[in-house]
């Protein structure tokens, strides 16, 4: 058996969000609102972990000790832009954002003797990452008798360096990971009245979903001697396109049908290390499909008693 304690003695996180408003509205409607945004994100902790063997007398036959110090700071700023009037019967929305976001991450990993600590240089490094997202969009919604009809689209460029700090053989070395995107997001939806109670909407979406920064990392995290976690600096955002068809009477009964279609789906993929251990690795793995089907029912036996009801039924591919 092997017994694993991880002793975090040692943890501190602190988080500091600044925002800066203006707003501007009038009465045949035009709107004009700006944020500015600026954040700090600093985290540290010590951790102290041991791996004790046992054979099946219980009786120890080995046993290790490792530290590890970790640093993460994050540095957070955004400018966004967003305008709306009436046009042609409708309401016309448009604006801009702009985001750069800093990280620093700072790992050493020790291997702890009765007299003093031994750095270890092959699970200690300093992995900086910088990401730039500039983005503007404009959608535009009107109703025309029993339709109402939605539709936009958003453009967004991005572009991150992450910068990987490390020994080997007593030397420094670095590397070094440049990526740049750009992508087109629609979305539309469509709504009609059915009659005086009943409701019919489609909808279609296009998102994106960014790998966490601790996902880009790439240094090993032990969970135990046996278990590691490492980040993967190569990993891609996934997009995710979506359809729905919702169906609704007085509110209180909703029918959705719900189709999802995702390209480079991040997952979580365990594999083999050196014959007896694991690592548990953040990938793109492929497509996923999502199929679903869901109900939602509001009830009312009494004027002070509400009871509502969800069921989902759901296929992954």
């Amino acid at each position: 058996t092997l017994d694993a304690i991880n002793d975090y003695y040692g943890q501190n996180t602190k988080r500091y969000n600044f925002n800066l408003n203006y707003k501007y509205e009038d009465t045949i409607g035009h709107s004009l609102n700006i944020d500015a945004d600026y954040g700090l994100f600093g985290k540290w902790n010590k951790n102290l972990q041991s791996n004790i063997y046992r054979d099946n007398q219980y009786v120890v036959t080995d046993e290790n000790l490792y530290r590890t110090l970790n640093d993460i700071d994050i540095d957070l700023k955004g400018l966004k832009i967003d305008y709306a009037t009436r046009l042609w019967g409708g309401k016309l929305e448009t604006g801009a954002k702009y985001s750069a976001v800093g990280s620093k991450n700072n790992a050493n990993f020790y291997h702890v003797k009765q007299s003093e600590d031994s750095l270890d240089n092959r699970r200690s490094n300093d992995f900086h990452f910088d990401e730039h997202i500039s983005s503007a969009y404009v959608d535009y919604k009107r109703s025309i008798g029993v339709w109402s009809l939605q539709g936009g689209l958003r453009l967004e460029y991005a572009s991150s360096n992450g910068t990987l700090l490390y020994q080997e053989y007593g030397a420094g070395l670095n590397e070094h990971i440049n990526r740049k995107f750009t992508n087109f997001f629609p979305f539309f939806s469509i709504a009609t009245q059915l009659t005086a109670k009943q409701t019919l909407s489609l909808s279609y979406a296009k998102r994106i979903e960014r790998p966490a920064y601790q996902d880009l990392n790439p240094f090993v995290y032990m969970l135990d001697e046996l278990s590691f976690w490492k980040g993967n600096p190569f990993l891609v955002p996934s997009l995710t396109q979506r359809f729905s068809l919702l169906y609704s009477v007085r509110n209180s009964t909703i029918i959705g049908i719900n189709y999802a279609y995702t390209d480079q789906l991040n997952a979580k993929v365990t594999d083999t290390l050196e014959q007896d251990k694991i690592m548990m690795i953040s990938k793109n793995v492929g497509t996923q499909q999502h199929w679903s089907l869901s109900l939602t029912q509001t009830y009312s036996p009494r004027p002070w008693w509400d009871m509502t009801f969800n069921g989902l039924l759901y296929y992954i591919h």
